[in-house]
């Protein structure tokens, strides 16, 4: 579904089982940490979309007072979105969206306890938004990400705006705090432009449709790359994204940098960047790695 391939970058890992892989390690660390950051900042965006497809799904069908029983071939759309035990109550200038170790049916990487509120600005849909008239998400209070983990990820902080463009959604995300420990906080910011199949995010003209994505994230992560316990600050870059309707990227290049010499381990990360190149063709997802003048293919 277009509107979660907004929010999910590659599924590359540095613990692949690959000795081949072995040369461009230390790359992948630094791409799964910053993609890993850009994923987590960009989830208020993620319920956005999915509240926007909902309502804009309602309006096609002419049952705008019915939003839970909105159903598509069968299935019921906010189930689709948000998942069975997730529920969105309608205020006098947005919406509220109360998540319960819950997240949508359809492509959707994280499951999430919390609450996020939309606010509309008297855009009743995505596409009637503008630059001056955005819809803008917050998160109220904490926000767990993948609750039952171990360790589980808490969204504690900044600002998400998202408003057509002509063609392509702006997404601007100001001072995203997240953390596993308290200590090591991200302070993160990007701006993305997400084109989907359906400008109007009518929930059965997205869904199976490839979208495309570019845009930057820079700043602190909840991640440490130092002996000092202290936040790596990092930046993460995607050209020409193109995703497929699984969420998956499969075309476009992804460039990661660490940005500050001070925070991480120079002889363990000997380059600061890593590139990762994706294609798509005969049904398969491949990739080019390319760290500290090495470069591997994942065919």
């Amino acid at each position: 579904m277009a509107a979660a391939a907004a929010m999910l970058t590659g599924c590359l890992k540095s613990t692949d089982s690959s000795s081949k892989f072995s040369p461009v390690a230390p790359g992948l660390d630094i791409y799964s940490c910053a993609g890993n950051q850009t994923q987590v900042a960009l989830l208020p965006a993620n319920s956005a979309i999915r509240l926007g497809m909902l309502l804009a799904e309602a309006e096609k069908q002419g049952k705008t007072e019915e939003l839970e029983s909105l159903a598509v071939d069968g299935v019921r759309v906010m189930v689709a979105l948000f998942g069975a035990d997730t529920r969105i109550t309608k205020l006098d200038d947005g919406y509220r969206i109360v998540y319960a170790n819950s997240g949508g049916a359809t492509n959707d990487a994280f499951r999430r306890s919390g609450a996020v509120t939309v606010r509309t600005n008297g855009a009743g849909q995505l596409i009637d938004t503008e630059s001056a008239k955005r819809w803008i998400v917050t998160v109220d209070d904490v926000l767990q990400v993948n609750p039952s983990a171990r360790e589980p990820l808490n969204l504690a902080g900044g600002t998400t705006s998202i408003y057509y463009a002509g063609g392509s959604y702006r997404i601007e995300v100001n001072g995203c705090v997240g953390y596993f420990v308290r200590e090591i906080q991200s302070d993160w910011d990007c701006v993305f432009d997400w084109t989907p199949a359906d400008a109007r995010l009518i929930y059965s003209e997205c869904r199976d449709k490839e979208s495309t994505l570019a845009g930057e994230g820079s700043g602190a992560t909840f991640y440490s790359l130092n002996s000092m316990n202290l936040p790596t600050h990092m930046s993460h870059r995607i050209s020409e994204g193109r995703y497929l309707s699984s969420g998956y990227i499969a075309g476009g290049t992804e460039r990661a940098r660490l940005t500050s010499v001070g925070d991480y381990d120079t002889s363990r990360y000997p380059s600061p960047e890593v590139s990762v190149v994706w294609s798509y063709e005969a049904g398969r997802i491949s990739y080019v790695v390319n760290y500290n003048g090495n470069t591997v293919s994942s065919n």
